[in-house]
């Protein structure tokens, strides 16, 4: 696409996400935006890598405890907190990674499935932290530089910034000299390295 071509898709599309939490639910919309940046996570590994991973939700699930941990228990700000998650979830990815990577095809997929399953299992016993079966209800989500993030409208264009910096990076990481050594879907090589 051409770089006019490329804003006016930008453009378009800020429109409707800004517009989307006054037609659907706000909490509906924020759902719908994160659930587009695990998409497009899972993108960066299987369209873009060609590595087909089960073991996503693994990473997902471990930053929202940790997050949910550390303003529930810790009293963190939301930013905070959030930033929290996402160390852990890099954390745990290190060694899932260095055991995974090394597996090619099916024998890959089913390493990232077994660890999803893992982390799945120890979220669910290890009721002290994270609650078990019945989550951890009652989260609080303190204010943030004047955001009240107890208002959903606050607490969605919060989540649609993060969302566009997240999908920020997942262009530029496609469109660096490290995303273009990344072999594409069907190459048989073992990973991007």
């Amino acid at each position: 696409m051409t770089p006019r071509r490329w804003l006016l898709t930008g453009a378009v599309g800020l429109v409707v996400l800004c517009g989307l939490p006054f037609v659907v639910y706000p909490v509906v919309a924020l759902d719908i935006l994160c659930l587009g940046l695990f998409a497009l996570a899972f993108d960066l590994v299987f369209g873009q890598v060609g590595l087909l991973s089960f073991g996503h939700a693994a990473f997902w699930g471990t930053s929202a405890y940790v997050t949910g941990y550390l303003l529930l228990h810790v009293g963190m700000s939301v930013p905070v907190a959030m930033l929290g998650g996402t160390v852990a979830a890099f954390l745990i990815a290190i060694p899932i990674g260095f055991l995974s990577i090394r597996s090619v095809g099916i024998y890959f997929s089913m390493i990232t499935l077994a660890f999803g399953q893992m982390i799945d299992f120890i979220a669910k016993q290890w009721e002290d932290v994270t609650g078990g079966e019945s989550g951890m209800p009652n989260i609080p989500r303190p204010a943030f530089l004047g955001l009240d993030f107890q208002n959903s409208i606050h607490t969605y264009f919060f989540g649609l910034v993060v969302a566009s910096l997240g999908a920020l990076v997942a262009f530029r990481t496609i469109h660096s000299p490290f995303g273009a050594a990344a072999p594409g879907p069907g190459s048989s090589s073992r990973g991007c390295c």
